[in-house]
């Protein structure tokens, strides 16, 4: 088998693997957000700029939680 097949077969693995994991993701149902952010703002006080985080505390996101960061809102906690 010459380079140039091996690379073509390669390439088609990947585009199914890809594939794959983006049906998977799209699958997962929304209660599977407890712990993610959902909005992060960027406010300015007196001891600097900070990053206030809204995070879902439950899966279904009824409750959430409010985190200060002084550099950046993490994705997820």
């Amino acid at each position: 088998m010459d380079i140039k097949t091996r690379i073509a077969i390669i390439g088609i693995q990947l585009c199914a693997g890809i594939a794959l994991l983006a049906s998977i993701l799209t699958a997962l149902p929304a209660y599977a957000r407890a712990g993610t952010l959902i909005k992060c703002d960027f406010i300015s006080t007196q001891q600097g700029p900070r990053y206030v985080g809204t995070y879902c505390v439950d899966f279904a996101c009824q409750y959430t939680t409010t985190r200060i960061f002084t550099s950046y809102c993490p994705f997820s906690l």
